[in-house]
């Protein structure tokens, strides 16, 4: 199963003024989540950095509002632009520790007979 975080991305003079962003161009705001999780955590940050405005009930109205926020892209991930940052869902490379434990517990069931030198 795949993982995402989403981050956000923003230039120098900002990085250095935004508590968010504490001087760094590049955060991570959440970890390892699912798509779903993405999903929901991003609308809510679109709709809390939108509060101005009526709240999107989904990302296809935030979409139409105009306000920043870019249609899903082919992949399933999504992104909007608010105030010169850029907040996205950025799947993570599957970890190669995932990998080892299904090796492992797809070789639990097989014995080994013999001796080995």
């Amino acid at each position: 199963m795949c993982k995402y975080r989403i981050i956000g991305k923003t230039n120098g003079w900002i990085a250095q003024r935004d508590s968010k962003f504490n001087g760094r161009c590049e955060i991570t705001i959440a970890d390892q989540l699912n798509l779903k999780e993405a999903y929901k955590k991003l609308l809510d940050m679109y709709n809390e950095d939108n509060c101005n405005y009526p709240s999107a009930p989904n990302w296809g109205v935030a979409v139409h509002q105009n306000r920043g926020a870019c249609a899903t892209f082919p992949d399933g991930t999504r992104r909007y632009d608010f105030d010169s940052r850029t907040y996205e869902i950025e799947e993570l490379p599957y970890k190669i520790s995932e990998l080892l434990k299904e090796e492992i517990s797809e070789c639990e069931d097989i014995e080994v007979h013999g001796s080995f030198i």
